[in-house]
């Protein structure tokens, strides 16, 4: 006969095609209970978390000497079903039903999963029922996660340069001189690794170059460490006559399944040192180490990194999206070349809509009134505001632009502590940053007649209501 719980499981959803999570993403899944027949539940909760934990043994003696050590990142819990405070338990009617959950994995550095000798750090979701009078059910499953890189992506896509000199003793004599060099630091699972070196033999002897990978796995509790050392590939290259000099390069691939750089967790750490050296007979080898950053191929990195954001889809989100200018006129970018804007929202308004602002960052100003180019703000956010049509020019030197003294249009300061108060009438540009308006000490009742401000009432500098409405720093 079967028993009142017939099923009772957890899954959860893909994100994408590689099946891994990163910080901020959502998880969503649901809860299947199947019940044979009705029945009282005190409590049904989901729970994701992320942890680390280490565990190894020693033998010092006759004695067996344990390490381990816990590290959590997060723990966030959802019920579904529970009773009130002092009341009975739900009652479930019998037959299947679904239980919805979702939970945002939290915006923080956390290390990508692992699983080790001694070692591990998993992310997983975990349903727990509780019935009254029954033993506790749980069920879980293990997401993948994989993490983001916080350092600086353009450094870890610069060459890396090493050299040593070497002078023979014993057996050989003379000297030898290695320089190698790397294309970059960082490295995606399966890619090519690019190695230059410059051999410069004026030994006694021929010798030959030699290239290794190493990895590291640390396992780290109670003030002790316990270390692995791998070796992922080792080649050597044709070997450099005596007096003589060579320069060669080589290609390495990298394994697919290379586990990547650990990175955030306090209790274990994988690294990486690629070792270019040369093969001296009988005596120690001269060598360069170059650290190196092993990064998961998946939607979050994106395969082949040849630029400081190449291949990559939502990583870093370094530049917002902004919408496309609502008028004519040549704008500034607050994007780098070769890095194009997309909608921040695919239902905003077109871009004739008038109810759009641009850009969105804080402290930014409002549109150039009039058609033209106009100059380049001192820093993103901040935007001129010419007043009448025409071009615009920002003087190179501001302690050289004078207050002017005739009617007309006048560039605008790309300096705000050069702009003084104009002395004669006209129109006049203005910078419509607050905190950048300069306003007169005493001004006359007159001012904002022979001084117009083209964006409207709520942003003249006399107005309260433009310290009232002036965006968020």
């Amino acid at each position: 006969m079967p028993g009142t719980v017939a099923e009772f499981s957890i899954t959860y959803d893909a994100i994408n095609e590689d099946n891994t999570f990163t910080s901020g993403d959502w998880v969503t899944g649901r809860v299947l209970l199947r019940l044979g027949k009705e029945a009282k539940i005190d409590s049904l909760a989901v729970k994701l978390k992320g942890e680390a934990d280490v565990r190894w043994t020693e033998r010092h003696g006759d004695d067996d000497h344990t390490y381990s050590a816990h590290e959590r990142y997060f723990k966030l819990k959802h019920c579904v079903v529970e009773k009130s405070s002092g009341g009975d338990s739900p009652v479930v009617a019998p037959g299947s039903h679904v239980y919805p959950f979702s939970f945002q994995l939290p915006q923080q550095n956390m290390p990508s999963s692992f699983k080790g000798a001694h070692g591990k750090i998993v992310y997983g979701l975990e349903a727990k029922m509780k019935r009254p009078w029954k033993l506790s059910r749980n069920e879980k499953c293990t997401i993948t996660f994989v993490s983001r890189h916080t350092e600086d992506m353009a450094q870890l896509m610069c060459p890396q340069f090493g050299s040593i000199d070497k002078k023979m003793k014993l057996f050989t004599s003379g000297t030898a001189s290695l320089k190698a060099e790397t294309d970059k630091k960082a490295y995606v699972q399966g890619e090519m690794l690019r190695v230059t070196t410059a051999i410069e033999n004026s030994s006694s002897r021929d010798l030959k170059p030699k290239f290794k990978l190493e990895q590291k796995i640390s396992f780290i509790a109670s003030s002790s460490t316990k270390n692995s050392w791998g070796s992922i590939f080792k080649d050597s290259g044709q070997p450099v006559p005596s007096k003589s000099q060579q320069t060669m390069t080589r290609e390495f691939k990298l394994p697919a399944d290379l586990t990547p750089t650990i990175m955030h967790c306090k209790i274990i750490k994988v690294e990486y040192t690629l070792k270019v050296y040369l093969d001296v007979p009988y005596a120690s080898d001269p060598e360069v180490l170059f650290p190196l950053v092993i990064l998961p191929v998946t939607k979050h990195y994106g395969p082949g990194l040849t630029g400081p954001f190449s291949g990559m889809s939502d990583f870093p989100s370094a530049y917002p999206a902004y919408p496309p200018p609502p008028g004519p006129g040549i704008y500034p970018s607050l994007f780098p070349s070769g890095v194009q804007p997309q909608p921040a929202n695919p239902g905003m308004p077109s871009p004739s809509s008038k109810q759009e602002t641009y850009p969105t960052a804080p402290a930014a100003g409002p549109y150039p009134t009039a058609p033209g180019p106009y100059p380049v703000p001192p820093a993103p956010g901040y935007y001129l505001n010419p007043a009448a049509p025409g071009p615009y020019t920002s003087p190179s030197v501001p302690e050289s632009y004078l207050t002017p003294n005739a009617p007309g249009s006048y560039p605008v300061p790309s300096a705000p502590e050069s702009f003084l108060t104009p002395s004669a009438p006209g129109v006049y540009p203005t910078l419509n940053a607050p905190q950048f308006n300069l306003n007169p000490t005493e001004p006359p009742p007159s001012y904002a007649e022979v001084f117009p401000n083209p964006c409207g009432p709520e942003f003249s500098p006399l107005s309260k209501t433009a310290d009232q409405n002036k965006p968020s720093k």
